[in-house]
């Protein structure tokens, strides 16, 4: 991936499903780690623990109001 933060993400695979740990900036980086796994032969489903270092969803919304 061109962004840098996804370099930084674990993975862990068993039986076809891929764990995904560490942190991100934004929701849109996690959501994009977890289509780019699913991208790939033989992954049947994504565990995404990722955890978001950025404002929440609610922060967010309410802001933009």
């Amino acid at each position: 991936s061109k962004y840098a933060a996804l370099k930084q993400l674990d993975c862990k695979v068993s039986d076809g499903v891929v764990e995904i740990t560490g942190t991100v900036p934004s929701f849109y980086l996690k959501q994009l780690a977890q289509a780019a796994i699913m991208q790939l032969d033989g992954v049947g489903s994504v565990r995404n623990l990722v955890a978001v270092s950025g404002e929440s969803p609610v922060v967010m919304a309410k802001s933009c109001v």
